[in-house]
């Protein structure tokens, strides 16, 4: 199968993306929060979801992009989680986007309060703006062993391959104005994630409640 590829607009034009034109935009489905532009396959159970973020106070490549893993591992509720694999491709193409650093790795899942874990890949590529003080993330949730629909191995050939192709374009004039941005502050007691933490805009405060030690959180909007 031939999969043709599109630039697409994502969070109004502030990024754009070269993508399968086959992919279905979540948001004509659902409500996807603001910082999050999230697409689906129309012929398999592949996910892609973009996010803005707070950046992660990390100077090291890996460590920043194992930060947002482990982030997305705790909000998945995973069993397990195993990273494979930690690659920086350098942006060559003479635009303004930052290196792509790119994490694959595994997580261990259970879906819709079911007994059996699903066996999720996770292909993800952190662009660091930091001038913006923003880490923007690119996640595919590649479903290897599910109940709902395991990826063939023909899909998984592809959906790589559309990941290695999806090679973002920041556009540094309107970048700014994408003002709404998920905060995930680490505790600083227990260093334990945070649960229930809600979306700010800029000079707004997020609290929230670790969910290791129970103290609340309160962080600031940059």
């Amino acid at each position: 199968m031939t999969t043709s590829y599109i630039n697409r607009d994502l969070f109004g034009g502030a990024i754009t993306a070269m993508t399968p034109a086959e992919l279905v935009d979540a948001s004509d489905l659902r409500q996807v929060p603001d910082n999050q532009e999230v697409f689906m396959y129309d012929r398999n159970s592949v996910s892609i979801i973009v996010e803005v973020l707070q950046a992660v106070n990390a100077s090291e490549a890996d460590k920043a992009i194992r930060f947002h893993f482990d982030s997305l591992a705790h909000d998945n509720s995973a069993e397990k989680s195993e990273v494979q694999q930690v690659d920086i491709i350098p942006n060559a193409r003479g635009d303004t986007t930052p290196p792509a650093i790119i994490l694959q790795g595994t997580q261990f899942v259970h879906k819709f309060n079911r007994q059996e874990v699903d066996t999720v890949k996770i292909l993800m590529a952190l662009y660091r703006v930091q001038d913006k003080n923003v880490d923007l993330v690119v996640t595919f949730n590649v479903p290897l062993v599910a109940e709902a629909g395991a990826v063939s191995e023909a899909d998984m050939l592809q959906v790589t391959h559309d990941f290695h192709e999806f090679r973002p374009v920041t556009k540094d004039c309107q970048l700014w104005t994408l003002r709404i941005i998920k905060l995930r502050p680490i505790c600083v007691r227990c260093n334990g994630f945070p649960v229930d933490t809600r979306f700010a805009g800029v000079c707004r405060t997020v609290s929230s409640i670790c969910s290791w030690c129970g103290c609340t959180i309160v962080n600031e909007a940059k």
